[in-house]
Parts: structure tokens; C-alpha cells; sequence
């Protein structure tokens, strides 16, 4: 057990299974005790087990931690105060709240239920907002500082099919979070979110999530933004997916000025007003020969390193146009996979690079997603892209082929 959170009361909404409860024990070992709410609901939001957050305190009771339990539904804005008042009455302050809690219900725009939409909305948006508005009352009156970390999530930054109800919750979360920073500032009291990917059992269908990325990974990350260490952290969004840690940030392009702009206007200088999703020519520039040669050997011998059981529930057809190297269709059905070079058939997703990109990506010096947010990957299907990334081994792949 470390020390960096010693004598710090910290409130973790949904805490009894997957990130939440990777975050309760995290903090416990580090010093925090630790209020472990969690009404212990579906993933669809019913039927409750008020006994799973006990299951989580009486582990840190183990370890040698302090924790208590507390069974609110953070979506009723009183039981929501209810979770800080847990802290209070046991411990007598509160210095971190993590609003962690959420639910499911994935549906599209034109199969989802009210009840779906306003369910889901309500426990991350508005359970967001309850737990957070209750806590910065405790903090600013204890003129002691405080920290609340939210979570937000890829879907609310970057969008995804069938999740209109979470991915508005999610981007109302980083509205709110920025908004709070702001406003919370001046008390000392710093508002940060984390935007994690790991296996628990709100991912279990998502083909996005590669195998080994544990909550525990992510768990860290939340302790830094409880410490002291992170102090002068504020209005901040963080990306965790397994050891790879970045920062989000909202892109502005330089624009452009005119003294009187007509929609014929705009649509004549839309390129130079607009953020360019493609590289930079720089990044574009014609590659060597010999890096062509490996790209193309590359997808020669993509079958070597062909993962068939992760891939027995994935269909998908990917084109990949890499500039300076030609097209190649990969098509992945019922866990087999064959390779094409030129495009054949209608691909599920197009993902469109430059070679130097593509051949960093495929060494394993380059993330997929980090390389379509910096806008040098364009892919009409990120999900599957990321899927590819799972069940081929290219690391496999480059053993077999003369490396640069």
C-alpha cells in the first residue's frame, strides 16, 4: 500500500464491478478511504443487488483498506446528495468524487424507446450533474480544495452507430466537465474526465476492445487525478486504452476573414475554412521505394498472421488505399481471411493513409486511433479498423518480411 492519497475521502459512483471497482481498490491501496456506491443494477439499468458494492468494501477491508458502502441511484437527484452525505457521515469530509456510474441502452434513432433516450441520459448526464453539484457544495464549504473526475467516452467525442442516447450523455458529460472547470476553479476545486477503453461488461459486444485491456490499466490514471500530483490539472480529457495514454483536445482550424460572406462564398473557400481531415502534404510526400516494396510484401503475407478465433463473429471487408503503395482488400468472413490487391467488392469501411503512417501502425510505433483523432488516418469505419488491429498479428507479419 503507497501513501499518495492518504487521508483523502474519496465517492466512486458504480463502483461495484469493472472500471469503478479497479478504481475503488486503486485508491484504497493508495491511502484514500473510500465510499463504494453502486445500487448494483443491470446493464440495462434494473434489477438491482444492493449486495455487490459490499462485496467491493469488504475486498478493500481485506487489503488492509477503509471503505464503506452506499446503494443510491444517482440518477434521483436527492439520492444522488444521499452518496455524499455517505462520505460525511462516516468519514467527515470529501476531497474526490469519480462519477463513473452508467447504464445501456443501444437502440437506433428510429428503434429507440423515450424511456431508452431519458434512461440513459439520466444516470450519466444527470447522475453526472446530481453527484457533482452535491460534491462542489461539501468542497468549496471545507476550503479544503477538491478534485471530481467524470467519464466520458469515444462515443461522445467521436460518435457511434446506435448509441445516440449514450454519445449525447457522454458529450454532455465533456460540456459539463469544461463548463465546471471553469466555474469551480476559483475554489480550488479542479474538474477533470477520463475517456477510457477496457473489457468489462459494457464493451463485451464491442468490436473495438482488443483482449488484455484490464480496468486495472486504467486505474492509475484516476489515482494521478485524485493526488496532489495533478493540482493544477483543470478542464482536462484524458484517453486511456490499455498502456496507451494521451490527452483529447478540440481542434480549431485557422479559418479564414471576409467583410461580408455569402453561402456561394463559403462553399468557394470551404477547403481553406474547413479543418483538413487528410495529411499534411509533408506527411503525404512520395515515399522511397523500398518502404513501398515492404507495404506491398506486407499485405502479401497479412494471412500469416491471421487470428481466426478472434475473429469468428467478424464480418467485414476493409479497402486500404495507402498512398504511394496501391489498394489492397481485405475481407474477413466466418474466420477466414483472404487478400486482394485493387479494390473488390463494396468495403464495410475505407481507410485511407500515407505509407509512412501505415508502416508505423503496423510496427506497433503508431496507434490506429490516435492516428485517425490527429487526422492522418481517414476511415469510414473506425470500429472495424481497430477490430483488424485485434485479429491480425502484424508484428507476426513483419517477421516474415525484410524489415527497413
Amino acid at each position: 500500500m503507497t501513501h499518495l492519497l492518504e487521508g483523502k475521502v474519496v465517492a466512486i459512483t458504480g463502483a461495484a464491478r469493472g472500471l469503478g471497482r479497479a478504481y475503488a481498490l486503486d485508491m484504497a491501496q493508495r491511502g484514500a478511504k473510500v465510499v463504494v456506491n453502486d445500487s448494483g443494477c443491470s446493464l440495462g439499468g434494473a434489477e438491482e443487488d444492493p449486495t455487490l458494492a459490499q462485496h467491493v468494501v469488504d475486498e478493500i477491508i481485506a487489503l488492509g483498506g477503509e471503505a464503506v458502502s452506499c446503494v443510491e441511484d444517482v440518477s434521483d437527484f436527492d439520492a444522488a446528495r444521499r452518496v455524499i452525505e455517505r462520505g460525511l457521515e462516516v468519514y467527515g469530509q470529501l476531497d474526490v468524487l469519480v462519477n463513473n456510474a452508467g447504464i445501456l441502452r443501444d437502440a437506433s434513432i428510429f428503434e429507440m424507446r423515450d424511456e431508452d433516450w431519458h434512461s440513459v441520459i439520466g444516470v450519466h448526464l444527470g447522475g453526472t450533474f446530481a453527484c457533482s453539484r452535491a460534491a462542489a457544495d461539501v468542497m468549496v464549504d471545507q476550503e479544503q480544495g477538491g478534485a471530481i473526475i467524470n467519464t466520458v467516452s469515444i462515443a461522445g467525442l467521436l460518435g457511434n452507430v446506435g448509441q445516440v442516447n449514450y454519445a449525447a450523455a457522454k458529450a454532455g458529460i465533456f460540456g459539463l466537465t469544461r463548463a465546471l472547470a471553469l466555474e469551480l476553479s476559483l475554489q480550488g476545486v479542479r474538474v477533470n474526465a477520463v475517456a477510457p477503453v477496457a473489457t468489462t461488461r459494457m464493451t463485451t459486444e464491442a468490436p473495438f476492445v482488443p483482449e488484455g485491456m484490464r480496468p486495472e490499466l486504467v486505474a492509475p490514471l484516476l489515482s494521478f487525478l485524485a493526488s496532489d500530483l495533478a493540482a493544477q490539472i483543470n478542464g482536462r480529457i484524458f484517453g486511456m486504452h490499455g498502456d496507451y495514454l494521451f490527452e483529447y483536445a478540440m481542434g480549431v482550424s485557422p479559418g479564414l476573414r471576409g467583410d461580408s460572406w455569402t453561402p456561394e462564398h463559403i462553399a468557394e473557400r470551404f477547403e481553406a475554412i474547413a479543418i483538413d481531415p487528410t495529411p499534411c502534404e509533408e506527411q503525404r510526400a512520395p515515399i522511397v521505394h523500398a518502404q513501398a516494396q515492404h507495404i506491398k510484401r506486407l499485405f502479401e503475407h497479412l494471412t500469416v498472421g491471421f487470428r481466426a478465433r478472434r475473429a469468428r463473429r467478424w464480418s467485414a471487408r476493409l479497402l486500404f488505399d495507402v498512398m504511394g503503395c496501391g489498394r489492397y482488400t481485405v475481407r474477413v468472413r466466418q474466420g477466414l481471411c483472404s487478400v486482394s490487391e485493387g479494390r473488390v467488392g463494396k468495403p464495410s469501411s475505407v481507410i485511407e493513409t500515407d505509407s509512412e503512417t501505415f508502416w508505423a501502425i503496423a510496427k506497433g510505433d503508431v496507434d490506429a486511433q490516435r492516428a485517425f483523432i490527429d487526422g492522418r488516418m481517414r476511415v469510414t469505419e473506425l470500429a472495424d479498423m481497430l477490430k483488424f488491429q485485434r485479429v491480425f498479428d502484424l508484428k507476426k507479419v513483419l517477421g516474415v518480411i525484410t524489415p527497413l
